[in-house]
């Protein structure tokens, strides 16, 4: 009514199937953490691999630059035929800077934005030549020809690869109470809890709005746009950002209000986030210079992401629109990322002051998804003559349907599925082609309902390793084989007649 629109979108799964390989992730870990986050980064590794990625790691060292970044990343593009699907920015990894705008409408804002989402956007045309402004008062928005800043406020074509950066290089120690390499420990172990069902949330979202209609853009339409898909509508409701959150968790949390780089008016501020423990996982924030995460110190989208609590991802929503709605149906991060960078692209998608900006960016692990099944337990080994035996506790969940199971050569995979189909069992028999060390891995897989659908979905895997032996040659009599215990089993084989 009055010329007042308002739109939905939803991805609708109908008895969709499991998705066994998600495809490539790069991911790009400053050097300096890989000692002291050892094991936290080797969990990473681990449930990725079990969540269906193929990992191509890459350590980054004071010597790399945006541009040899991004040629790596061409390069995993071009080797795995397409199929890098998503690049996880880890650490203090150099920070890309495009155009001449100012998305937030404050005239000492305009300038080169950071733009991570240059590094997805493999093929258009970036140019250095043509932008001329220091008026900036923030010197790193200062964008001259040859400065190594693009001079592209929009996207020159179709992003490819979704990228996704946690970056606290830009954090107070002191207002933090602790050390960087600590509070990426923290994000690694939440990471972790969340892939692996070791803490919940209420299947709810918080919205906290400070803005209302504003003319039409009606930034706070984010949280019930993609709330109401993703939970339902009697689970989305209004509430303060920090202070429902200390009695009730959320899947999902809006906050939006008048800005500063490190606080948004009737939501709060970065020193905030230093103590307070917020009980919600995937966030947007919109506030003016938010979306200017680069800052320092204690740029208010980031602490979001170093706070205690859930958080694990975070996005500038609002300039442009973010449609995290294929959540619903089972899809990560990086999928939403890449269907809000390229909605220009989509006449699906309505049009929002911002969108195919060069300053649209993700937050946070792009391969983290939003319905969790608890992975099996008590996973077990035993191996024979040629054929190798695991067992594992049986599922508990209402909405369990089986498990999957997995074969490689390499902990790392690539895995081959083994049981075409899910099998109801909580044991399965291997043969392997030939005697090897092989890796294996169990999946749960439940049937998951949502607002939007129904889709089958896969736990994070339970990994397992084992020595097929060879079977012994046959010998006349029984007392000679050192595995097989069963003479009639030595019968039945054809290769020993």
């Amino acid at each position: 009514a009055n010329g007042i629109y308002a739109y939905g979108y939803a991805t609708v799964p109908v008895m969709a199937p499991v998705l066994h390989d998600r495809g490539y992730i790069a991911v790009f870990c400053e050097a300096m953490l890989e000692d002291s986050l050892a094991a936290e980064l080797e969990l990473l590794r681990s449930d990725l691999t079990g969540d269906g990625w193929q990992v191509l790691w890459h350590s980054v060292g004071q010597q790399d630059s945006t541009g040899s970044i991004k040629s790596s990343i061409t390069g995993d593009y071009s080797s795995t035929n397409g199929e890098l699907k998503a690049v996880f920015l880890f650490g203090e990894i150099p920070v890309p800077y495009s155009g001449n705008s100012a998305w937030d409408g404050h005239g000492n804002h305009q300038g080169a934005w950071p733009a991570d989402v240059w590094y997805g956007e493999l093929d258009g045309n970036w140019t250095d030549a043509s932008v001329n402004n220091t008026t900036p008062s923030r010197p790193q928005n200062d964008n001259v020809p040859g400065d190594g800043k693009f001079d592209q406020s929009f996207l020159p074509s179709a992003v490819e690869v979704a990228v996704g950066r946690v970056d606290f290089s830009n954090l107070s120690e002191a207002d933090f109470g602790t050390t960087r390499i600590e509070l990426y420990r923290r994000y690694l172990d939440k990471n972790h809890r969340w892939r692996n069902k070791l803490f919940t949330v209420d299947n709810k979202v918080l919205i906290d709005d400070n803005f209302g209609y504003f003319g039409g853009e009606a930034f706070a339409a984010n949280g019930w746009r993609n709330g109401y898909p993703l939970v339902g509508v009697d689970n989305v409701m209004d509430g303060d950002f920090f202070t429902a959150t200390d009695t009730a968790s959320f899947l999902m949390i809006y906050g939006c209000g008048g800005g500063s780089y490190t606080s948004a008016n009737g939501v709060g501020n970065s020193l905030q986030f230093t103590t307070d423990t917020i009980n919600a996982v995937f966030s947007m924030l919109f506030g003016s210079y938010h979306g200017d995460w680069d800052y320092s110190p204690n740029p208010f989208m980031m602490s979001a992401l170093a706070s205690r609590g859930g958080i694990l991802s975070c996005s500038w929503a609002g300039r442009p629109h973010w449609f995290y709605h294929p959540l619903a149906a089972g899809a990560t991060l990086a999928d939403c990322t890449l269907a809000s960078q390229n909605a220009c692209y989509d006449q699906g998608y309505f049009n929002s002051l911002g969108a195919c900006g060069a300053h649209v960016a993700l937050l946070g692990d792009p391969s983290l998804r939003a319905q969790i099944v608890e992975p099996v337990s008590g996973l077990m080994v035993a191996d024979d003559c040629g054929t190798v035996s695991l067992q594992w506790e049986a599922a508990t969940a209402a909405n369990a349907a089986g498990y999957f199971v997995y074969r490689s050569e390499n902990k790392e995979g690539p895995y081959e599925l083994l049981t075409q189909e899910a099998i109801a069992e909580n044991e399965y028999t291997d043969s392997p082609p030939q005697a090897n060390e092989y890796w294996y891995m169990v999946k749960t897989v439940a049937l998951e309902s949502t607002p939007s659908g129904l889709f089958y979905n896969t736990s994070t895997g339970r990994f397992i390793n084992a020595t097929a032996r060879p079977v012994p040659e046959a010998e006349p009599t029984a007392t000679a084989l050192t595995c097989v215990t069963n003479y009639s089993i030595l019968k039945a084989n054809p290769a020993q007649e």
